[in-house]
């Protein structure tokens, strides 16, 4: 924004505000915070709201979902690079006497990561972090654009093999799409799906849920193998983790090979996936429901026209307009789709197959 321009910070919270410290980075990144004393939730809570110089776009979202009732006199440090850790004051926690004070602390990426550096429309890679900071979803997620139930997967269909995953950190339980390798033990999902915002693993546990047509089979994870270069931002490639099964997988789950060719440039896509879905005049704005869905894209691009490395390949959602053609109206590469068939990744799709 222009020096001096004014901005709205705070739009959920609607009662009791107190500004207590900004941080800022090097990069002109600032950080707000304040405690509001009776959000939403009917219970006091540190919040933050940050406010990025990447698109003047602010977006708040609860800090603590951890501790309870009484989080008092917050503070926010910023490194140069914008992440930031918030600390504040609670009492009566983790066993003490409603009198006896802790002080918490909660690590979160800059805001380039958190918002993929203004150009996650096309993944759906944030779903995960929804698990860790509450309602931190900045930019719509489409899936289909008819009803999508009709791009329902029926146990059955040869694609047992695609899976819901289940991941349990420390932040909460998250959802994921995955695809049986044909060792019939491994599952190849996004690294993002079972890491924490730097790269870390962050899965305490894992469940490997496969569809088939006399039930759902559930699989726990033995062991998790994330690439060695992911850094935790998607945008720079590398986000795959390979996950161990405890047994082999039911023998009617369809087994996979990863493709290994470099043609996908202009070649149409079938992606599958477990997450939210919706139509795409309103976005995801269904939670997941244990079903399979499908649908097609294509690979227009790569990734550094939306400023993400060239490792990876890009997309836009049609609806058959021109004006809401993204790619034609943003980089002269027009595309109306493919009608009824085009879909795009939403929160809980990632890590499953194209």
């Amino acid at each position: 924004r222009a020096i001096g321009a004014k901005v709205a910070l705070q739009t959920v919270s609607q009662t009791e505000i107190a500004i207590r410290f900004v941080g800022s980075d090097s990069g002109r990144d600032v950080a707000p915070i304040w405690v509001d004393h009776a959000d939403m939730t009917g219970d006091p809570g540190a919040q933050v709201q940050l406010y990025t110089a990447i698109d003047g776009s602010p977006g708040e979202f609860l800090v603590n979902n951890t501790t309870a009732n009484n989080q008092q006199f917050p503070s926010v440090a910023m490194s140069a690079t914008g992440s930031f850790v918030i600390t504040w004051t609670s009492a009566g926690q983790d066993g003490d006497a409603e009198w006896e004070t802790n002080i918490y602390a909660k690590q979160f990426p800059s805001n380039e990561v958190i918002r993929g550096a203004t150009t996650s429309s096309t993944s759906g890679y944030q779903a995960e972090w929804t698990n860790w900071i509450e309602g931190a979803r900045y930019t719509p997620y489409i899936v289909s654009v008819d009803d999508p139930a009709n791009h329902l997967v029926a146990p059955g269909s040869g694609l047992d093999g695609v899976v819901e995953l289940t991941v349990f950190t420390p932040f909460g339980a998250g959802l994921g799409s995955g695809t049986l390798l044909s060792s019939g033990t491994h599952i190849l999902t996004a690294a993002h799906v079972v890491a924490d915002p730097f790269g870390n693993l962050a899965a305490m546990a894992i469940d490997v849920a496969f569809d088939l047509p006399a039930g759902r089979v559930i699989i726990p994870a033995s062991n998790v193998f994330i690439h060695p270069d992911y850094n935790g931002n998607p945008f720079t490639g590398h986000d795959v983790a390979i996950i161990t099964l405890a047994a082999a997988a039911p023998t009617e789950a369809e087994r996979h090979d990863i493709y290994r060719g470099t043609d996908e440039l202009g070649r149409v896509g079938t992606k599958y996936g477990y997450g939210m879905f919706g139509t795409g005049d309103v976005g995801s704005v269904n939670n997941p429901d244990g079903l399979k869905r499908v649908g097609q894209n294509k690979y227009e691009a790569l990734g550094g026209v939306l400023g993400a490395s060239n490792m990876l390949l890009a997309y836009d959602f049609d609806n058959g307009l021109p004006q809401n053609d993204g790619f034609g109206q943003r980089i002269n590469m027009p595309d109306l789709g493919l009608g009824l068939n085009e879909v795009s990744a939403a929160p809980g799709d990632s890590g499953g197959p194209t």
